[in-house]
Protein backbone atom coordinates (compact mmCIF):
# COMPACT_ATOMS: atom_id res chain seq x y z
CA UNK A 1 0.00 0.00 0.00
CA UNK A 2 3.24 2.41 1.06
CA UNK A 3 3.46 2.89 -2.91
CA UNK A 4 -0.21 4.01 -3.30
CA UNK A 5 0.52 6.91 -0.01
CA UNK A 6 2.09 9.39 -3.09
CA UNK A 7 -0.07 10.20 -5.68
CA UNK A 8 -0.78 13.46 -7.96
CA UNK A 9 -3.85 15.43 -8.43
CA UNK A 10 -4.35 17.72 -11.72
CA UNK A 11 -6.07 21.20 -11.58
CA UNK A 12 -6.65 23.90 -13.73
CA UNK A 13 -5.37 26.98 -11.79
CA UNK A 14 -8.77 28.33 -11.17
CA UNK A 15 -10.23 24.86 -8.69
CA UNK A 16 -6.25 24.92 -7.75
CA UNK A 17 -6.35 28.60 -6.20
CA UNK A 18 -9.80 27.91 -4.82
CA UNK A 19 -8.32 24.57 -3.31
CA UNK A 20 -5.48 26.61 -1.66
CA UNK A 21 -7.34 29.37 -0.67
CA UNK A 22 -9.95 26.58 1.17
CA UNK A 23 -6.80 24.70 2.30
CA UNK A 24 -9.12 21.66 1.20
CA UNK A 25 -9.21 18.36 -0.75
CA UNK A 26 -12.76 17.41 -1.91
CA UNK A 27 -14.33 14.23 -2.58
CA UNK A 28 -17.04 13.90 -5.11
CA UNK A 29 -19.94 12.03 -5.11
CA UNK A 30 -19.83 8.75 -7.96
CA UNK A 31 -22.88 10.84 -9.60
CA UNK A 32 -20.48 13.49 -10.61
CA UNK A 33 -18.03 11.67 -12.68
CA UNK A 34 -21.19 11.37 -15.38
CA UNK A 35 -20.43 14.45 -16.52
CA UNK A 36 -16.83 14.32 -17.53
CA UNK A 37 -16.38 10.95 -16.82
CA UNK A 38 -17.31 7.10 -16.74
CA UNK A 39 -21.06 7.16 -17.08
CA UNK A 40 -20.53 4.07 -15.84
CA UNK A 41 -19.56 5.09 -12.94
CA UNK A 42 -20.45 2.52 -9.28
CA UNK A 43 -22.44 0.64 -11.38
CA UNK A 44 -23.30 -3.01 -9.42
CA UNK A 45 -25.61 -5.86 -8.64
CA UNK A 46 -27.91 -6.35 -6.15
CA UNK A 47 -27.64 -9.21 -3.87
CA UNK A 48 -31.01 -11.84 -4.33
CA UNK A 49 -31.93 -12.38 -0.65
CA UNK A 50 -32.83 -16.32 -1.77
CA UNK A 51 -29.50 -17.01 -2.91
CA UNK A 52 -27.02 -15.76 0.31
CA UNK A 53 -27.63 -19.43 2.02
CA UNK A 54 -26.57 -21.52 -1.17
CA UNK A 55 -23.64 -19.19 -1.53
CA UNK A 56 -22.78 -19.67 2.13
CA UNK A 57 -22.90 -23.56 1.60
CA UNK A 58 -20.55 -23.26 -1.81
CA UNK A 59 -17.98 -21.15 0.11
CA UNK A 60 -18.12 -24.12 2.96
CA UNK A 61 -18.06 -26.68 0.48
CA UNK A 62 -14.91 -25.27 -1.09
CA UNK A 63 -13.01 -25.16 1.85
CA UNK A 64 -14.33 -29.10 2.46
CA UNK A 65 -13.19 -29.87 -0.76
CA UNK A 66 -9.38 -28.67 -0.20
CA UNK A 67 -9.41 -29.61 3.43
CA UNK A 68 -10.90 -33.49 3.22
CA UNK A 69 -11.90 -34.50 -0.83
CA UNK A 70 -15.57 -34.15 -0.35
CA UNK A 71 -18.31 -31.85 0.70
CA UNK A 72 -20.24 -31.81 4.42
CA UNK A 73 -22.75 -29.56 3.68
CA UNK A 74 -25.86 -29.86 1.73
CA UNK A 75 -27.63 -27.23 -0.54
CA UNK A 76 -31.14 -27.61 0.80
CA UNK A 77 -31.30 -24.68 3.18
CA UNK A 78 -33.11 -21.53 2.88
CA UNK A 79 -33.61 -17.91 4.80
CA UNK A 80 -35.94 -17.50 7.28
CA UNK A 81 -38.23 -14.34 6.93
CA UNK A 82 -36.36 -12.41 9.97
CA UNK A 83 -33.20 -13.54 7.90
CA UNK A 84 -34.19 -12.06 4.43
CA UNK A 85 -35.64 -8.95 6.10
CA UNK A 86 -32.22 -8.72 7.65
CA UNK A 87 -30.59 -8.93 3.75
CA UNK A 88 -32.71 -6.93 2.28
CA UNK A 89 -31.98 -4.24 5.35
CA UNK A 90 -28.35 -4.90 4.19
CA UNK A 91 -29.45 -4.18 0.59
CA UNK A 92 -30.52 -0.68 1.44
CA UNK A 93 -27.53 0.01 3.39
CA UNK A 94 -24.90 -1.02 0.41
CA UNK A 95 -27.25 0.91 -1.58
CA UNK A 96 -26.79 4.03 0.93
CA UNK A 97 -22.99 3.85 1.47
CA UNK A 98 -22.56 3.69 -2.41
CA UNK A 99 -24.80 7.21 -2.64
CA UNK A 100 -22.69 8.83 -0.46
CA UNK A 101 -19.29 8.27 -0.81
CA UNK A 102 -16.50 10.16 -1.11
CA UNK A 103 -14.03 10.04 -4.09
CA UNK A 104 -10.65 11.87 -4.53
CA UNK A 105 -9.21 10.79 -7.91
CA UNK A 106 -5.44 10.84 -8.45
CA UNK A 107 -2.48 9.67 -10.37
CA UNK A 108 0.43 7.67 -10.32
CA UNK A 109 2.37 10.83 -12.28
CA UNK A 110 2.76 14.61 -12.42
CA UNK A 111 4.19 14.72 -16.37
CA UNK A 112 1.54 12.91 -18.09
CA UNK A 113 0.72 15.09 -21.08
CA UNK A 114 -2.64 13.27 -21.73
CA UNK A 115 -3.88 14.42 -18.31
CA UNK A 116 -2.40 17.66 -18.33
CA UNK A 117 -4.13 18.05 -21.91
CA UNK A 118 -7.28 16.37 -20.19
CA UNK A 119 -7.74 18.22 -16.61
CA UNK A 120 -6.04 20.86 -16.89
CA UNK A 121 -5.84 22.66 -20.56
CA UNK A 122 -2.09 22.35 -21.00
CA UNK A 123 -1.71 25.12 -18.73
CA UNK A 124 -2.68 24.11 -15.38
CA UNK A 125 -1.27 22.79 -11.96
CA UNK A 126 -0.57 18.96 -10.44
CA UNK A 127 -0.69 18.25 -6.64
CA UNK A 128 1.87 15.83 -4.98
CA UNK A 129 -0.19 14.43 -2.39
CA UNK A 130 1.74 12.30 0.46
CA UNK A 131 -0.85 10.77 3.18
CA UNK A 132 0.09 9.25 6.30
CA UNK A 133 -1.60 6.50 8.60
CA UNK A 134 -2.62 8.68 10.99
CA UNK A 135 -4.79 10.56 8.30
CA UNK A 136 -6.00 7.42 6.64
CA UNK A 137 -7.24 6.52 9.86
CA UNK A 138 -8.74 9.60 11.18
CA UNK A 139 -11.44 10.18 7.83
CA UNK A 140 -11.81 6.40 7.19
CA UNK A 141 -10.49 6.32 3.67
CA UNK A 142 -10.00 3.44 1.58
CA UNK A 143 -6.72 3.54 -1.22
CA UNK A 144 -7.07 1.42 -4.31
CA UNK A 145 -5.85 1.48 -7.39
CA UNK A 146 -7.81 1.46 -10.20
CA UNK A 147 -8.83 -1.55 -12.79
CA UNK A 148 -9.30 -1.04 -16.27
CA UNK A 149 -11.71 -3.40 -18.17
CA UNK A 150 -14.24 -3.81 -21.17
CA UNK A 151 -16.17 -6.23 -19.72
CA UNK A 152 -19.23 -5.38 -18.22
CA UNK A 153 -18.77 -3.40 -15.23
CA UNK A 154 -21.51 -4.36 -12.90
CA UNK A 155 -20.17 -6.32 -9.55
CA UNK A 156 -21.37 -9.23 -7.96
CA UNK A 157 -21.39 -8.69 -3.74
CA UNK A 158 -21.99 -12.44 -3.86
CA UNK A 159 -18.83 -13.34 -5.21
CA UNK A 160 -17.09 -11.21 -3.23
CA UNK A 161 -19.07 -12.38 0.15
CA UNK A 162 -17.84 -16.27 -1.18
CA UNK A 163 -14.45 -15.30 -1.70
CA UNK A 164 -14.54 -13.74 1.87
CA UNK A 165 -15.53 -16.42 3.43
CA UNK A 166 -13.19 -18.82 1.64
CA UNK A 167 -10.62 -16.79 2.58
CA UNK A 168 -11.11 -16.81 6.22
CA UNK A 169 -11.94 -20.31 6.31
CA UNK A 170 -8.33 -20.66 4.54
CA UNK A 171 -6.43 -19.18 6.90
CA UNK A 172 -8.20 -20.30 9.69
CA UNK A 173 -8.51 -24.57 9.12
CA UNK A 174 -9.74 -25.13 12.56
CA UNK A 175 -12.97 -23.31 12.62
CA UNK A 176 -15.91 -25.38 12.58
CA UNK A 177 -18.53 -24.53 9.99
CA UNK A 178 -21.07 -23.40 12.52
CA UNK A 179 -18.02 -21.17 13.12
CA UNK A 180 -17.52 -20.00 9.86
CA UNK A 181 -21.82 -19.22 9.65
CA UNK A 182 -21.70 -17.12 12.50
CA UNK A 183 -18.75 -15.31 11.37
CA UNK A 184 -19.85 -14.59 8.12
CA UNK A 185 -22.93 -12.81 10.47
CA UNK A 186 -20.79 -10.64 12.68
CA UNK A 187 -20.51 -6.76 11.86
CA UNK A 188 -16.69 -7.46 12.06
CA UNK A 189 -17.37 -9.58 8.42
CA UNK A 190 -20.10 -7.15 7.27
CA UNK A 191 -18.01 -4.22 7.63
CA UNK A 192 -15.02 -5.31 5.63
CA UNK A 193 -17.85 -6.61 2.93
CA UNK A 194 -19.10 -3.20 2.50
CA UNK A 195 -15.62 -1.79 2.58
CA UNK A 196 -14.52 -4.80 -0.12
CA UNK A 197 -17.80 -4.03 -2.29
CA UNK A 198 -17.00 -0.15 -2.03
CA UNK A 199 -13.81 -0.29 -3.56
CA UNK A 200 -14.75 -3.05 -5.98
CA UNK A 201 -17.29 -1.13 -7.06
CA UNK A 202 -15.77 2.31 -7.06
CA UNK A 203 -12.45 1.53 -8.63
CA UNK A 204 -13.57 -0.07 -12.35
CA UNK A 205 -12.88 2.01 -15.30
CA UNK A 206 -13.07 1.00 -19.25
CA UNK A 207 -9.88 0.77 -21.08
CA UNK A 208 -9.87 4.08 -22.66
CA UNK A 209 -9.30 5.91 -19.43
CA UNK A 210 -5.66 3.67 -18.69
CA UNK A 211 -3.69 6.48 -19.48
CA UNK A 212 -4.58 8.08 -16.53
CA UNK A 213 -3.15 5.43 -14.17
CA UNK A 214 -5.53 6.33 -11.49
CA UNK A 215 -5.47 5.64 -7.81
CA UNK A 216 -8.34 6.80 -5.84
CA UNK A 217 -8.89 7.13 -2.30
CA UNK A 218 -12.45 6.81 -0.93
CA UNK A 219 -14.15 8.15 2.01
CA UNK A 220 -17.21 7.56 4.01
CA UNK A 221 -19.28 10.27 2.39
CA UNK A 222 -18.43 13.13 0.04
CA UNK A 223 -16.73 16.45 1.81
CA UNK A 224 -14.32 19.01 1.20
CA UNK A 225 -11.87 18.18 3.89
CA UNK A 226 -9.37 20.85 5.31
CA UNK A 227 -6.66 18.98 5.22
CA UNK A 228 -4.44 20.65 2.46
CA UNK A 229 -1.79 21.41 4.38
CA UNK A 230 -1.05 18.32 5.99
CA UNK A 231 -1.23 16.12 2.71
CA UNK A 232 0.54 18.90 -0.03
CA UNK A 233 3.73 18.37 -0.85
CA UNK A 234 4.85 19.90 -4.35
CA UNK A 235 3.03 21.89 -6.78
CA UNK A 236 3.67 21.24 -10.14
CA UNK A 237 2.94 24.36 -12.69
CA UNK A 238 2.63 23.32 -16.51
CA UNK A 239 2.89 25.94 -18.85
CA UNK A 240 2.27 25.69 -22.44
CA UNK A 241 5.27 24.54 -25.40
CA UNK A 242 8.23 26.47 -25.64
CA UNK A 243 11.73 26.64 -26.32
CA UNK A 244 13.02 28.37 -23.84
CA UNK A 245 11.13 28.26 -20.49
CA UNK A 246 11.65 31.32 -18.16
CA UNK A 247 8.90 29.93 -15.56
CA UNK A 248 9.54 33.33 -13.23
CA UNK A 249 8.79 35.53 -15.98
CA UNK A 250 5.39 33.46 -17.02
CA UNK A 251 4.36 33.54 -13.74
CA UNK A 252 4.56 37.31 -13.85
CA UNK A 253 2.75 37.88 -16.59
CA UNK A 254 -0.25 35.68 -14.87
CA UNK A 255 -2.52 37.23 -12.98
CA UNK A 256 -4.09 33.97 -11.36
CA UNK A 257 -0.26 32.34 -11.50
CA UNK A 258 0.55 35.10 -8.99
CA UNK A 259 -2.31 34.86 -6.88
CA UNK A 260 -1.45 30.73 -6.60
CA UNK A 261 2.19 32.00 -5.98
CA UNK A 262 1.54 34.07 -2.57
CA UNK A 263 -0.87 31.47 -1.15
CA UNK A 264 2.08 29.12 -1.67
CA UNK A 265 4.18 31.53 -0.25
CA UNK A 266 2.11 32.69 2.43
CA UNK A 267 0.49 29.46 3.76
CA UNK A 268 2.77 26.31 2.12
CA UNK A 269 6.20 27.82 2.54
CA UNK A 270 7.40 24.04 3.24
CA UNK A 271 5.89 22.88 0.23
CA UNK A 272 8.41 22.91 -3.39
CA UNK A 273 7.11 24.35 -6.14
CA UNK A 274 8.32 23.26 -9.72
CA UNK A 275 7.81 24.65 -13.13
CA UNK A 276 6.91 22.20 -16.37
CA UNK A 277 6.99 22.15 -20.21
CA UNK A 278 7.61 20.55 -23.07
CA UNK A 279 9.64 21.74 -26.01
CA UNK A 280 8.75 20.69 -29.41
CA UNK A 281 10.63 17.21 -29.63
CA UNK A 282 8.49 16.50 -26.72
CA UNK A 283 11.38 16.81 -24.19
CA UNK A 284 10.52 17.82 -20.68
CA UNK A 285 11.76 20.86 -18.46
CA UNK A 286 11.29 20.51 -14.78
CA UNK A 287 13.06 23.28 -12.20
CA UNK A 288 12.29 24.45 -9.00
CA UNK A 289 11.09 27.87 -8.75
CA UNK A 290 12.63 29.48 -5.50
CA UNK A 291 9.78 31.83 -3.46
CA UNK A 292 12.11 34.34 -3.28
Amino acid sequence: MDNLLKNFKYRTREAALLDLLEESVYFSKPSQFHETNDTLEGAFEILNSDSLWLIIIQAINSIEIKKHGHPLVASGFSWSASEKQMISMSNESFIRQADKLGICSTSKTYDNQAMWSHYCKNEGICFEFEWDQKIIKDLGLLIKEVTYSNKPRRVNRDRIFKNMIIEYGNENPKLTIEELINHSTSKEFSTKWIQNFILESSCIKRRCWQYENEIRLLSPQSHSFPILKKVLRSVYLFLPLFDSPDFIEKISKSRLLRLILNQLMDKYPDVKLYGLSYDKLGRLFREEIPYD
